[in-house]
């Protein structure tokens, strides 16, 4: 192996800057971002630490709008149903009225 003088050194030096300085800058795609950012996801810390119950919070507080749509949604078809008329169907079809005071407890009242 030759050893290069300080001044041989400072031409290599220079030639390589100036290529540097020229080259083209490298073209990135999306599929290149999307892939570094979710490899950057993947390296936080946070993740990993806590343990399970940190990650069903995550999981409960990810459901809880769901849930409450549910309740809602389930709420206003309870409130739009008509109890009445079943019990009173109930009393049509019972004959004997001991059997329509057993109803009755079970009935809702509103």
């Amino acid at each position: 192996m030759k050893i290069l003088t300080d001044r041989e050194l400072d031409n290599v030096q220079k030639a390589l800057s100036v290529v540097y300085r020229e080259r083209e800058p490298a073209e990135s795609n999306g599929l290149w971002r999307t892939r570094v950012m979710g490899h950057i996801r993947d390296l936080s810390a946070d993740r990993y630490e806590g343990g399970y119950l940190v990650s069903l919070q995550r999981l409960v507080w990810r459901l809880t709008p769901v849930a409450i749509a549910m309740v809602l949604l389930l709420s206003m078809a309870l409130y739009q149903a008509d109890f009445t008329s079943d019990y009173e169907l109930a009393g049509m079809l019972v004959e004997d009225p001991l059997d329509m005071s057993l109803l009755g407890d079970y009935a809702i009242k509103g």
